[in-house]
């Protein structure tokens, strides 16, 4: 509004003065956001309830979402889980609030954008994500298992810790303590019929599919790759396929040289099916 105003007719010279003082109070409205994220959710319950569409509204811009991560936005979004698992309203904001911190605010994967400062800040974001908060989706996850759209928005979630974070995190997700691919098969069963479940479920575990074959081989174990492939024969959903190029390879049953290659030396037992040990992440 400043600005506008000195467009309009203030003189040039107080231009500058202007965008410092708008400069000044989105740092004071930064400092405000900071200090009510750590409210006392269980002293407070109604600010928490009432930040948090605020804090995915805010996270729109790549160094927002870093103020918010840096004044511990996610560690009180962990919490809110944890506290109001029983309330799936609440738990709705908060994956909403997480995913938005992840992305920067925007819909799109990493991969979508070429501007590598933003895919910096979003890997960044989405590592600090999964640790603070990683295990709270995952039990979220498993307690609201019924509730179509909050596990909608978990899988989405899912999608993004997967495309975005790194390779320790993401095993973190597949492993014992968190076990998130589980619940996402359980989402995926749970809402078959589902048009929406559906899609965000498939993508979620073609994501997971897609970080790397070991990956790969735990979520085709625990019978993801069955439900992508009965999306897109069954429901006609083919997001995760046009999302994933590979999934087409993987739901069409054809063994590419690769996969040959890796049966002769040993990873395949004699009845065709991949000897997976998934004992860590059960």
């Amino acid at each position: 509004l400043e600005a506008k105003k000195s467009v309009a007719g203030v003189p040039a010279g107080d231009l500058a003065e202007a965008y410092e003082k708008s400069k000044r109070l989105n740092s004071e409205l930064l400092r405000v956001m900071r200090e009510s994220i750590g409210v006392n959710v269980e002293l407070s319950p109604d600010v928490v309830f009432a930040i948090l569409p605020t804090l995915a509204s805010l996270a729109v811009r790549g160094d927002v979402a870093e103020a918010l991560a840096q004044g511990g936005a996610l560690d009180a979004l962990a919490g809110a889980l944890d506290l109001f698992a029983h309330d799936p309203a609440v738990c709705r904001k908060a994956i909403a609030a997480i995913e938005s911190i992840c992305r920067a605010g925007s819909p799109d994967a990493s991969g979508a954008t070429q501007d590598e400062e933003i895919i910096a800040i979003r890997s960044r974001l989405t590592n600090e994500a999964v640790d603070a908060c990683g295990a709270a989706v995952a039990r979220c996850a498993y307690d609201h298992v019924a509730d179509a759209r909050l596990s909608e928005a978990i899988c989405a979630l899912a999608h993004a810790f997967a495309e975005i974070g790194d390779y320790d995190r993401v095993q973190f997700l597949i492993g014992r303590e968190c076990a998130l691919v589980q619940a996402i098969c359980k989402i995926s069963k749970t809402h078959e019929h589902d048009e929406r479940t559906q899609r965000a479920s498939s993508l979620a575990l073609a994501a997971f599919a897609a970080c790397d074959e070991n990956t790969k081989r735990v979520v085709e174990s625990l019978g993801g790759i069955a439900l992508i492939k009965r999306c897109v024969q069954e429901l006609g959903i083919d997001d995760a396929q046009r999302a994933f190029p590979h999934v087409k390879r993987w739901i069409s049953g054809k063994k590419t040289r690769e996969d040959r290659e890796r049966g002769a030396r040993g990873f395949d037992s004699d009845d065709g099916e991949t000897d997976v040990d998934v004992t860590g992440n059960l």
